[in-house]
């Protein structure tokens, strides 16, 4: 694959309407599936979607975020969390999706003294979703992280060459400590990255488009050219407007270069 071959983030509910506009468009989606969706998703439904999918040559997974807790002390709402990121799992196995996107969603403010309980439960919680049979890449991204470390614990302690990591460039321009340069040389380790690229000015997770924010995008572009992990891209848009900016944008500035994309 090279910077040719990416994603759009689209919701469930707009793919199952409106599937046809993004064929027009000639992209493929990362299908984002909120927490409600999933749990009203019937196995008809996910058979219709599956089909619709296959009209397009590939796509990813974004699972539910909120109020998801991978690590965190209640008993109760970690199972629960494992249910819905388990069932989309089973989804992504259905429809043969390249990866799924999980925020494992580690918070300082409640657990910065207590990390090392948050990482043996969160260490437990990723290696049971790796215990599922052959299932899709799993990409753990960062949000408000100062820095790879939480990621790289969690991938270290995992140990399983099927998790891998999602660089989110809006988020990292918002919370990043460290250059985006130094972080991907961090977790450049040979295993394939997914980034997530919107735009913001720095004091906001606003994703905005592309070029309306205040990332150097080629110096971005140049960082991952030089990578030697395989890499895949998502454009992360929250209007059709901004999906269109966004697209144009991308398509002046990355098409032009191919580089390495999943092994």
């Amino acid at each position: 694959m090279s910077f040719e071959n990416y994603f759009v983030r689209i919701t469930y509910e707009l793919l199952k309407t409106n599937y046809k506009r993004f064929l027009e468009l000639d992209i493929s989606p990362e299908v984002y599936i909120d927490g409600i969706s999933l749990s009203g998703i019937t196995e008809k439904e996910k058979e219709e979607l599956g089909v619709i999918l296959d009209n397009f040559g590939s796509h990813t997974i974004h699972a539910p975020f909120f109020d998801i807790s991978t690590g965190g002390n209640d008993n109760e709402v970690r199972d629960l969390s494992f249910k819905k990121l388990s069932n989309v799992i089973e989804i992504g196995k259905k429809w043969s999706s390249k990866l799924v996107v999980i925020h494992y969603n580690y918070d300082r403010l409640y657990y910065g003294k207590s990390f090392d309980k948050w990482i043996d439960r969160s260490e437990d919680f990723f290696k049971r979703l790796t215990d599922i049979p052959d299932h899709p890449l799993i990409a753990i991204e960062n949000i408000d992280d100062p820095s790879p470390d939480v990621a790289l614990e969690l991938d270290r302690r995992v140990g399983s060459n099927r998790i891998i990591h999602c660089f989110d460039y809006g988020h990292h321009n918002v919370f990043g400590k460290i250059s985006s340069t130094k972080w991907l040389k961090r977790i450049d380790a040979g295993k394939h990255i997914h980034f997530h690229f919107h735009d913001n000015d720095g004091s906001c997770d606003d994703h905005l488009p592309m070029g309306d924010g205040e990332i150097d995008w080629k110096k971005a572009k140049g960082d991952i050219i030089g990578l030697k992990s395989s890499f895949s891209v998502t454009l992360e848009p929250h209007s059709e407007r901004d999906l269109i900016r966004s697209l144009n944008y991308y398509r002046r500035k990355f098409l032009p270069e191919e580089s390495k994309g999943f092994k």
